[in-house]
């Protein structure tokens, strides 16, 4: 079995090639407390997975956001609770897509996201960002919208 400090290791190798973009598992953190009269700001990393590439055609089966409080120079004070859902799509989910997902036809029986609850969620936030945020707001946008008002940052291109 492969280790923490192993899995660290390769993450290391990897990077420096250029050919590959590590993502770490998010960590819950203590939160800091910001210095007084620090302008700090409420953003929003976002996530989807979907039936297929098309959104047009193709729906989300599982979305995933966490906020996060940061200071204009990038120091993170406070990362919220995430928000974490399944949702049961009109059609059964491809075979392709449970192989790249996990995600199977069983896990999003009976269930839904709510418009409503994602746009509370979303709400406070000024930014949204996502890896690939291109193909995530599109899905996002014509589910809810909240997400139409809302400024857009990719981390794969935009985002140190």
């Amino acid at each position: 079995m492969t280790t923490p400090v192993e899995f660290d290791a390769m993450a290391t190798a990897l990077e420096p090639t250029g050919e590959y973009k590590i993502q770490r598992r998010l960590e819950p953190r203590r939160a800091v407390v910001p210095a007084e009269g620090t302008a700090t700001r409420l953003d929003l990393m976002v996530d989807v997975e979907t039936t297929g590439l098309d959104a047009a055609r193709n729906e989300i089966i599982e979305l995933a956001m966490v906020p996060f409080t940061y200071g204009l120079d990038g120091k993170v004070f406070r990362v919220g609770e995430a928000f974490t859902a399944l949702r049961q799509p009109s059609e059964n989910i491809p075979e392709s897509i449970t192989t790249i997902t996990g995600i199977t036809d069983q896990m999003v029986a009976g269930k839904v996201i709510d418009p409503a609850d994602v746009e509370a969620f979303i709400a406070p936030a000024a930014l949204v960002i996502a890896q690939n945020a291109s193909f995530n707001r599109r899905f996002l946008e014509r589910f809810c919208a909240g997400f139409v008002t809302k400024s857009w940052a990719c981390s794969m291109t935009q985002i140190a």
